[in-house]
Protein backbone atom coordinates (compact mmCIF):
# COMPACT_ATOMS: atom_id res chain seq x y z
CA UNK A 1 0.00 0.00 0.00
CA UNK A 2 1.75 3.48 -1.13
CA UNK A 3 1.60 6.05 1.47
CA UNK A 4 -0.27 9.13 0.47
CA UNK A 5 2.44 11.38 -0.47
CA UNK A 6 1.09 13.66 -3.37
CA UNK A 7 -2.03 15.48 -1.96
CA UNK A 8 -4.15 16.58 0.80
CA UNK A 9 -8.39 17.56 1.78
CA UNK A 10 -10.33 18.59 4.05
CA UNK A 11 -13.74 16.05 3.47
CA UNK A 12 -16.77 14.93 5.81
CA UNK A 13 -15.29 16.97 8.57
CA UNK A 14 -11.96 14.82 8.51
CA UNK A 15 -8.41 15.81 6.90
CA UNK A 16 -7.01 13.50 4.42
CA UNK A 17 -3.36 12.72 2.81
CA UNK A 18 -4.07 10.90 -0.37
CA UNK A 19 -2.17 9.37 -3.26
CA UNK A 20 -2.86 7.80 -6.52
CA UNK A 21 -2.82 4.08 -8.10
CA UNK A 22 -3.49 2.33 -4.64
CA UNK A 23 -2.87 3.78 -1.92
CA UNK A 24 -4.93 3.87 1.03
CA UNK A 25 -6.35 7.36 2.34
CA UNK A 26 -4.74 8.43 5.60
CA UNK A 27 -6.53 10.08 8.02
CA UNK A 28 -4.74 13.07 9.65
CA UNK A 29 -5.73 15.41 13.14
CA UNK A 30 -6.09 18.87 12.99
CA UNK A 31 -2.64 19.17 13.61
CA UNK A 32 -2.13 17.13 10.76
CA UNK A 33 -0.74 14.10 13.13
CA UNK A 34 -1.11 10.88 11.30
CA UNK A 35 -4.30 8.95 12.63
CA UNK A 36 -4.08 6.04 10.54
CA UNK A 37 -5.14 4.51 7.50
CA UNK A 38 -8.72 4.70 6.73
CA UNK A 39 -10.75 3.39 3.74
CA UNK A 40 -13.74 5.49 3.92
CA UNK A 41 -14.53 3.75 7.05
CA UNK A 42 -14.71 -0.11 5.40
CA UNK A 43 -16.44 1.28 2.26
CA UNK A 44 -13.50 1.84 -0.53
CA UNK A 45 -13.17 -1.57 -2.16
CA UNK A 46 -10.09 -0.67 -3.73
CA UNK A 47 -7.76 1.90 -4.97
CA UNK A 48 -8.53 5.85 -4.66
CA UNK A 49 -7.23 8.87 -6.19
CA UNK A 50 -4.36 11.79 -5.71
CA UNK A 51 -6.97 14.12 -7.55
CA UNK A 52 -10.83 13.92 -6.34
CA UNK A 53 -13.16 16.34 -6.98
CA UNK A 54 -15.75 18.23 -4.60
CA UNK A 55 -19.33 19.00 -5.86
CA UNK A 56 -20.83 21.28 -4.01
CA UNK A 57 -23.96 21.17 -4.70
CA UNK A 58 -24.44 17.67 -3.82
CA UNK A 59 -21.65 17.53 -0.88
CA UNK A 60 -19.63 14.69 -2.53
CA UNK A 61 -16.71 13.79 -3.44
CA UNK A 62 -16.11 11.99 -6.71
CA UNK A 63 -12.45 10.12 -8.21
CA UNK A 64 -11.89 8.02 -11.07
CA UNK A 65 -9.25 5.48 -9.48
CA UNK A 66 -6.47 3.20 -10.73
CA UNK A 67 -4.62 0.03 -9.27
CA UNK A 68 -2.47 -0.96 -12.18
CA UNK A 69 -0.71 -3.79 -10.21
CA UNK A 70 -4.27 -4.93 -9.65
CA UNK A 71 -6.41 -3.82 -12.37
CA UNK A 72 -5.10 -4.10 -16.06
CA UNK A 73 -8.21 -3.54 -17.99
CA UNK A 74 -10.07 -0.83 -16.06
CA UNK A 75 -10.55 1.80 -14.05
CA UNK A 76 -12.51 2.69 -10.90
CA UNK A 77 -15.49 5.78 -10.43
CA UNK A 78 -16.31 6.09 -6.92
CA UNK A 79 -18.50 8.36 -5.31
CA UNK A 80 -18.51 9.69 -1.83
CA UNK A 81 -20.83 10.96 0.41
CA UNK A 82 -21.50 13.86 2.46
CA UNK A 83 -20.85 11.44 5.62
CA UNK A 84 -17.50 10.05 4.30
CA UNK A 85 -18.84 6.87 3.35
CA UNK A 86 -18.35 5.03 -0.27
CA UNK A 87 -21.80 5.44 -1.81
CA UNK A 88 -21.39 4.31 -5.66
CA UNK A 89 -18.48 2.50 -7.36
CA UNK A 90 -18.50 1.76 -11.48
CA UNK A 91 -16.05 0.07 -13.39
CA UNK A 92 -15.03 1.60 -16.45
CA UNK A 93 -13.23 -1.31 -18.84
CA UNK A 94 -10.37 0.25 -20.69
CA UNK A 95 -7.69 -1.29 -23.15
CA UNK A 96 -4.66 -0.91 -21.19
CA UNK A 97 -3.71 0.64 -18.19
CA UNK A 98 -3.03 4.26 -18.56
CA UNK A 99 -1.68 6.43 -15.97
CA UNK A 100 -4.40 8.36 -14.35
CA UNK A 101 -3.57 11.48 -12.31
CA UNK A 102 -6.97 13.25 -12.31
CA UNK A 103 -10.41 13.27 -13.30
CA UNK A 104 -12.82 16.30 -14.13
CA UNK A 105 -16.83 17.00 -13.07
CA UNK A 106 -19.00 18.97 -14.43
CA UNK A 107 -22.54 19.32 -13.19
CA UNK A 108 -23.83 16.43 -15.93
CA UNK A 109 -20.21 14.79 -16.60
CA UNK A 110 -17.50 12.76 -15.13
CA UNK A 111 -14.78 12.94 -17.06
CA UNK A 112 -12.14 10.38 -17.85
CA UNK A 113 -9.15 10.51 -19.30
CA UNK A 114 -7.70 7.30 -21.05
CA UNK A 115 -4.65 8.78 -22.32
CA UNK A 116 -0.94 7.35 -24.00
CA UNK A 117 0.83 6.95 -21.38
CA UNK A 118 0.07 3.07 -20.31
CA UNK A 119 1.53 0.34 -17.95
CA UNK A 120 4.85 -1.31 -19.22
CA UNK A 121 5.44 -4.58 -17.45
CA UNK A 122 9.05 -5.05 -18.77
CA UNK A 123 9.95 -1.76 -16.54
CA UNK A 124 7.76 -2.79 -13.82
CA UNK A 125 9.44 -6.16 -13.27
CA UNK A 126 12.47 -4.51 -13.34
CA UNK A 127 11.05 -2.49 -10.19
CA UNK A 128 11.31 -0.21 -12.19
CA UNK A 129 8.61 3.14 -12.80
CA UNK A 130 6.16 1.12 -14.58
CA UNK A 131 5.24 4.19 -17.34
CA UNK A 132 5.91 4.61 -20.90
CA UNK A 133 4.74 6.83 -24.05
CA UNK A 134 2.37 4.76 -25.92
CA UNK A 135 1.43 6.56 -29.09
CA UNK A 136 -0.40 3.75 -30.21
CA UNK A 137 -2.58 3.35 -27.73
CA UNK A 138 -4.09 6.81 -28.90
CA UNK A 139 -5.93 9.60 -26.55
CA UNK A 140 -9.50 9.77 -25.72
CA UNK A 141 -11.44 11.58 -23.04
CA UNK A 142 -14.60 9.72 -21.77
CA UNK A 143 -18.18 11.52 -21.14
CA UNK A 144 -19.45 9.82 -18.20
CA UNK A 145 -23.26 10.73 -18.00
CA UNK A 146 -24.27 11.36 -13.74
CA UNK A 147 -27.76 10.31 -13.92
CA UNK A 148 -29.69 9.32 -10.15
CA UNK A 149 -27.94 9.69 -6.87
CA UNK A 150 -24.48 10.00 -6.97
CA UNK A 151 -24.50 8.48 -11.07
CA UNK A 152 -25.87 5.60 -10.06
CA UNK A 153 -28.08 5.50 -13.05
CA UNK A 154 -24.92 5.42 -15.52
CA UNK A 155 -23.41 2.45 -16.82
CA UNK A 156 -19.93 2.03 -18.66
CA UNK A 157 -21.79 1.39 -21.83
CA UNK A 158 -23.32 5.28 -21.62
CA UNK A 159 -20.20 6.74 -21.72
CA UNK A 160 -19.29 9.01 -24.78
CA UNK A 161 -16.34 9.00 -25.71
CA UNK A 162 -14.36 11.81 -27.86
CA UNK A 163 -11.05 11.30 -29.46
CA UNK A 164 -8.28 14.21 -28.58
CA UNK A 165 -4.68 14.94 -30.21
CA UNK A 166 -1.86 12.84 -28.51
CA UNK A 167 -0.64 14.46 -25.49
CA UNK A 168 -0.69 13.77 -21.59
CA UNK A 169 -2.81 15.78 -18.69
CA UNK A 170 -1.49 15.37 -15.53
CA UNK A 171 -3.80 18.44 -14.23
CA UNK A 172 -6.75 19.77 -15.44
CA UNK A 173 -7.70 23.19 -13.83
CA UNK A 174 -11.82 23.68 -14.24
CA UNK A 175 -14.69 22.05 -16.28
CA UNK A 176 -18.05 23.52 -17.03
CA UNK A 177 -21.03 23.09 -19.42
CA UNK A 178 -22.43 25.97 -21.87
CA UNK A 179 -26.09 26.53 -22.50
CA UNK A 180 -25.70 24.32 -25.77
CA UNK A 181 -23.71 21.25 -24.12
CA UNK A 182 -20.51 21.37 -24.92
CA UNK A 183 -18.67 20.45 -21.83
CA UNK A 184 -15.25 22.78 -21.64
CA UNK A 185 -12.24 21.84 -19.97
CA UNK A 186 -8.99 23.78 -19.38
CA UNK A 187 -5.92 21.78 -18.89
CA UNK A 188 -2.08 22.06 -18.58
CA UNK A 189 -1.42 19.35 -21.87
CA UNK A 190 2.17 17.88 -22.40
CA UNK A 191 2.90 17.19 -26.23
CA UNK A 192 4.58 13.68 -24.82
CA UNK A 193 5.25 12.13 -21.37
CA UNK A 194 8.07 9.39 -20.62
CA UNK A 195 8.80 8.64 -24.45
CA UNK A 196 12.39 9.03 -23.70
CA UNK A 197 12.88 9.54 -19.75
CA UNK A 198 10.67 7.55 -16.87
CA UNK A 199 12.55 9.05 -14.17
CA UNK A 200 10.37 12.15 -14.18
CA UNK A 201 7.90 14.34 -15.74
CA UNK A 202 10.27 16.80 -17.68
CA UNK A 203 12.69 14.42 -19.02
CA UNK A 204 11.12 14.83 -22.67
CA UNK A 205 12.16 18.04 -22.53
CA UNK A 206 8.82 19.27 -23.26
CA UNK A 207 7.13 21.65 -21.41
CA UNK A 208 3.17 21.70 -20.66
CA UNK A 209 1.00 24.77 -22.10
CA UNK A 210 -2.22 25.78 -21.62
CA UNK A 211 -5.08 24.49 -23.32
CA UNK A 212 -8.96 25.18 -23.86
CA UNK A 213 -10.69 21.65 -24.64
CA UNK A 214 -14.51 22.21 -26.24
CA UNK A 215 -15.98 18.50 -26.19
CA UNK A 216 -19.14 17.90 -27.78
CA UNK A 217 -20.93 14.91 -26.58
CA UNK A 218 -23.44 14.95 -29.39
CA UNK A 219 -21.30 15.11 -32.20
CA UNK A 220 -18.29 13.32 -30.32
CA UNK A 221 -15.47 15.75 -31.68
CA UNK A 222 -12.84 18.37 -29.58
CA UNK A 223 -12.30 21.73 -30.23
CA UNK A 224 -8.60 22.55 -28.81
CA UNK A 225 -7.56 26.39 -28.57
CA UNK A 226 -4.53 26.86 -26.95
CA UNK A 227 -4.66 29.89 -24.02
CA UNK A 228 -1.23 30.04 -23.31
CA UNK A 229 1.59 28.63 -25.49
CA UNK A 230 4.40 29.09 -22.68
CA UNK A 231 5.24 26.55 -19.70
CA UNK A 232 2.04 25.51 -16.96
CA UNK A 233 1.77 23.56 -14.29
CA UNK A 234 -0.25 23.03 -11.18
CA UNK A 235 -3.37 24.81 -12.01
CA UNK A 236 -5.78 26.11 -9.58
CA UNK A 237 -8.81 27.96 -9.06
CA UNK A 238 -11.36 29.38 -6.65
CA UNK A 239 -12.99 26.66 -5.45
CA UNK A 240 -16.57 27.70 -5.50
CA UNK A 241 -15.96 28.23 -9.04
CA UNK A 242 -15.48 25.06 -9.63
CA UNK A 243 -18.09 22.77 -11.73
CA UNK A 244 -19.08 26.11 -13.62
CA UNK A 245 -18.09 28.82 -16.03
CA UNK A 246 -15.17 30.80 -14.48
CA UNK A 247 -12.70 33.88 -15.74
CA UNK A 248 -9.46 33.12 -13.49
CA UNK A 249 -6.62 30.35 -13.38
CA UNK A 250 -3.55 30.27 -11.41
CA UNK A 251 -0.67 28.05 -12.61
CA UNK A 252 3.36 27.83 -11.21
CA UNK A 253 5.20 28.10 -14.61
CA UNK A 254 8.17 25.76 -14.73
CA UNK A 255 11.05 26.06 -16.58
CA UNK A 256 13.89 23.27 -17.52
CA UNK A 257 16.46 25.38 -16.20
CA UNK A 258 15.16 25.90 -12.37
CA UNK A 259 18.21 28.96 -11.94
CA UNK A 260 15.89 30.83 -14.11
CA UNK A 261 13.08 30.45 -11.51
CA UNK A 262 9.63 29.42 -11.39
CA UNK A 263 7.13 32.43 -11.69
CA UNK A 264 3.54 32.44 -10.41
CA UNK A 265 1.26 33.31 -13.19
CA UNK A 266 -2.69 34.55 -13.12
CA UNK A 267 -4.92 34.09 -16.45
CA UNK A 268 -8.05 36.27 -17.44
CA UNK A 269 -9.37 33.62 -19.28
CA UNK A 270 -12.29 36.01 -20.56
CA UNK A 271 -9.79 38.91 -21.84
CA UNK A 272 -6.66 36.68 -22.38
CA UNK A 273 -4.38 38.70 -20.18
CA UNK A 274 -1.20 37.04 -18.27
CA UNK A 275 -0.21 38.35 -15.10
CA UNK A 276 3.62 36.95 -13.76
CA UNK A 277 4.74 37.52 -10.40
CA UNK A 278 8.79 36.56 -10.57
CA UNK A 279 9.83 35.12 -7.71
CA UNK A 280 13.53 35.92 -8.42
CA UNK A 281 16.28 34.09 -9.90
CA UNK A 282 16.67 30.45 -8.48
CA UNK A 283 13.30 30.60 -6.95
CA UNK A 284 11.15 27.67 -8.28
CA UNK A 285 7.61 28.56 -6.76
CA UNK A 286 4.83 25.45 -6.65
CA UNK A 287 0.86 25.12 -6.77
CA UNK A 288 -0.88 28.47 -6.02
CA UNK A 289 -3.78 27.59 -3.71
CA UNK A 290 -6.30 29.87 -3.81
CA UNK A 291 -8.02 31.44 -0.24
CA UNK A 292 -10.75 33.45 -0.39
CA UNK A 293 -11.40 36.37 0.77
CA UNK A 294 -13.98 38.19 -0.59
CA UNK A 295 -16.77 38.08 -3.43
CA UNK A 296 -15.28 38.78 -6.52
CA UNK A 297 -13.80 35.46 -8.57
CA UNK A 298 -10.08 37.25 -7.86
CA UNK A 299 -10.42 38.49 -4.41
CA UNK A 300 -8.63 36.39 -2.35
CA UNK A 301 -4.91 35.08 -1.65
CA UNK A 302 -2.81 32.82 -3.42
CA UNK A 303 -0.26 30.48 -0.99
CA UNK A 304 2.54 28.78 -2.08
CA UNK A 305 5.44 27.08 -1.67
CA UNK A 306 8.80 28.92 -2.78
CA UNK A 307 12.21 27.11 -2.95
CA UNK A 308 15.38 28.78 -2.99
CA UNK A 309 17.86 26.99 -5.07
CA UNK A 310 20.73 28.72 -3.59
CA UNK A 311 20.39 27.29 0.19
CA UNK A 312 18.17 24.32 -0.66
CA UNK A 313 15.59 26.40 2.11
CA UNK A 314 12.03 26.94 1.32
CA UNK A 315 9.68 29.05 2.39
CA UNK A 316 5.39 29.71 2.66
CA UNK A 317 4.83 32.92 0.23
CA UNK A 318 1.25 34.70 0.64
CA UNK A 319 0.67 36.83 -2.63
CA UNK A 320 -2.47 39.12 -3.44
CA UNK A 321 -4.80 37.19 -6.13
CA UNK A 322 -5.87 40.57 -7.33
CA UNK A 323 -2.32 43.22 -7.06
CA UNK A 324 0.59 41.31 -8.10
CA UNK A 325 2.10 44.69 -7.91
CA UNK A 326 1.78 44.96 -4.11
CA UNK A 327 4.72 41.88 -4.00
CA UNK A 328 4.53 39.28 -0.81
CA UNK A 329 1.74 39.81 1.46
CA UNK A 330 3.70 37.23 3.64
CA UNK A 331 6.65 35.04 3.74
CA UNK A 332 7.25 32.37 6.40
CA UNK A 333 10.25 30.63 6.35
CA UNK A 334 9.72 26.59 6.43
CA UNK A 335 11.93 24.65 8.66
CA UNK A 336 12.61 21.95 5.70
CA UNK A 337 12.51 21.77 2.37
CA UNK A 338 9.15 20.97 0.59
CA UNK A 339 9.73 18.59 -2.42
CA UNK A 340 8.91 20.34 -6.10
CA UNK A 341 5.74 19.33 -7.17
CA UNK A 342 3.65 18.14 -3.74
CA UNK A 343 0.06 19.16 -3.73
CA UNK A 344 -0.88 21.97 -0.89
CA UNK A 345 -4.95 22.90 -0.13
CA UNK A 346 -6.76 25.44 2.08
CA UNK A 347 -8.99 23.36 4.47
CA UNK A 348 -10.87 26.20 6.69
CA UNK A 349 -12.32 25.50 10.14
CA UNK A 350 -15.60 25.52 8.59
CA UNK A 351 -14.60 22.07 6.53
CA UNK A 352 -12.67 20.82 9.66
CA UNK A 353 -13.05 22.25 12.70
CA UNK A 354 -10.52 22.57 15.28
CA UNK A 355 -10.88 20.43 18.51
CA UNK A 356 -12.97 21.69 21.52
Amino acid sequence: DRGPNTSVGGFAGTTWALVEAGGTPVELTYELDTVARNDFSGTLPGAFSAHPKYDPHTGELHAVCYAWAQWLDHVQYVVVGPDGRVRHTLDVPLAGMPMVHDMSLTPNWVVVYDQPCTVDLDLAFSGRFPFRWNPDYGNRVGLLPRSGAGGTGATAADIVWIDVPLGYVFHPVNAFERGDGTVVIDVCNYPTMFARDVLGPFGDGAMSRLERWELSPAGRRASITVVDESPNEFPRHRGSAGLREYRFAYCAAPSLDPTAGWPTVKHDLATGARNVFDHGPGRVAGEPVFVTRGDREDDGWLVTFVHDLADGSTELAVLDAQDFERGYVAQVALPQRVPLGFHGAWIADTAVAPPA
